[in-house]
């Protein structure tokens, strides 16, 4: 299998993010998604929407909240039927390669409607849809074959790890247990070494976390997730009028949702300008609110 370098893996990515294609959106986020999650593409293929779970917290790294967002595995090597296991992953060092900004991204092209390139889709009601709600793919319309292998990307990943000095082994444990009696604890088993590893932080294999900070988390872009995003306070607030019938799930999406577009608008403050072609980030440089925030 011919290997790719990891300077043209960021140049897939560059070019995949200033396309103003949704397809080239959503393949980006899964390669991007397989990259930080070492994910098979059987693993990649099968996500769902709600197998995101609401960003956890976890403390002593570095200046700035590190917020990891774990998914739900069904589908992976030596699984038993019926088993699940998690995943996580963090903010990556380099905005291009983040999986938590392309993810918003996608959102926001899928669910946004009033701007060139938005796809304007409604998003399901949990209420009304429970069964459309919990099988909402992340990536839907992607078929076997498409685009380029993910075992490949995770390979490539491994390599510059090892470039790194970073065992393979700690950021593989990022996942990979049964959880059914874990179901409450399972963030500690996150090795925060191997999330910030597989974010390519400085250090972290010396498990020096202090390293975790850039100026693009700090912005408060808020009144730009509500304007772009509403129906994510709407699902909020669907799933709070149905009180002890709403799932887990249904209680955590609207979290995952914000947090992503969050990103993706902070995110976008570095990677607007030079890739003004994506349809996010084509929108935003002609946002009023943006460009203040931009400006500062």
């Amino acid at each position: 299998m011919r290997t790719i370098s990891y300077e043209q893996l960021l140049e897939l990515y560059r070019k995949l993010l200033n396309s103003p294609s949704a397809a080239a959106a959503r393949d980006y986020g899964m390669f991007t998604y397989s990259t930080v999650s070492l994910s098979r593409s059987n693993e990649v293929r099968g996500v769902g929407l709600t197998d995101f779970v609401a960003p956890r917290l976890y403390g002593g790294v570095g200046p700035c909240p590190y917020w990891v967002v774990p998914c739900v595995v069904r589908e992976a090597k030596n699984l038993k039927e019926g088993d699940i296991t998690y995943t996580g992953s963090g903010r990556h060092s380099n905005p291009i390669a983040c999986f938590h900004g392309a993810a918003g991204r996608y959102l926001l092209i899928r669910f946004g409607k009033g701007w060139a390139g938005a796809m304007g889709q409604v998003f399901p009601d949990p209420e009304e849809n429970p069964e459309e709600f919990t099988n909402l793919s992340m990536w839907p319309g992607f078929a076997n074959g498409d685009s380029i292998c993910y075992t490949q990307m995770a390979r490539n990943l491994k390599s510059h790890l090892a470039d790194c000095n970073i065992e393979i082994e700690t950021v593989e444990r990022m996942g990979h247990w049964l959880h059914t009696a874990l179901l409450q604890s399972y963030l500690k088993f996150f090795p925060v070494d191997g999330l910030l590893g597989a974010g390519l932080w400085p250090n972290a294999a010396q498990k020096q976390f202090d390293h975790f900070w850039d100026p693009r988390f700090f912005p408060n872009v808020s009144d730009i997730v509500q304007a772009l995003a509403p129906w994510i306070a709407t699902l909020k607030e669907i799933v709070r009028g149905m009180g002890a019938a709403a799932t887990p799930s249904m209680r955590s999406i609207h979290e995952v949702c914000k947090y992503f577009v969050t990103v993706a608008i902070q995110d976008a403050l570095e990677l607007a300008e030079d890739t003004p072609n994506n349809p996010v980030h084509a929108m935003l440089l002609n946002n009023a609110t943006f460009e203040r925030v931009l400006a500062t």
